[in-house]
């Protein structure tokens, strides 16, 4: 079993945010509405879920770890990471080069944790990506998906880069 105190904390640091990241860049990539209106229903929404997602890990000491930290304070990073990836636009790939922040938790993820939590990490933070990217809808027809065609292909990237 796997727990925060395995980690430098640095690594732990990294571990924490990583699900903060993979959320801000899914808000990130389809910025719709007027305003930051879609950006506060997602982090309402991650902010929201992340008890419950915790307790659908709740046999993993890691996530319980993780969550614990993202309730006690982890959530204005979300509009910080948000900030920063909107701030790169002008970069070639500001979306890519955050989800290389989370690759980088992944490989401490995979050196240092256990296979069950390791496993259980990698689905909370995929499920936390979900939250946020069907939090507000993309479209204004009823029967349109929730999930945008650029939300679903970093997704998509997320989902390969954590190993599911």
């Amino acid at each position: 079993m796997t727990t925060s105190s395995d980690f430098a904390e640095d690594e732990w640091h990294r571990v924490v945010s990583a699900a903060i990241i993979a959320a801000a860049v899914i808000s990130a990539a389809d910025d719709t509405g007027e305003g930051d209106e879609s950006e506060r229903q997602e982090l309402e929404a991650f902010r929201a879920n992340i008890g419950k997602l915790g307790r659908k890990y709740k046999k993993s000491p890691l996530v319980q770890d993780v969550t614990a930290a993202l309730e006690s304070g982890g959530m204005d990073e979300f509009w910080t990471a948000h900030g920063a990836i909107g701030a790169a636009v002008s970069h070639e790939n500001p979306l890519e080069d955050r989800l290389a922040d989370v690759k980088l938790a992944v490989e401490a993820i995979d050196r240092i944790a256990d296979k069950r939590d390791a496993k259980a990490y990698k689905n909370f933070v995929y499920d936390a990506s979900r939250v946020v990217a069907n939090a507000s809808k993309e479209s204004f027809f009823a029967l349109s998906s929730s999930i945008s065609k650029k939300e679903d292909f970093y997704l998509r990237q997320l989902r390969s880069m954590l190993g599911l």
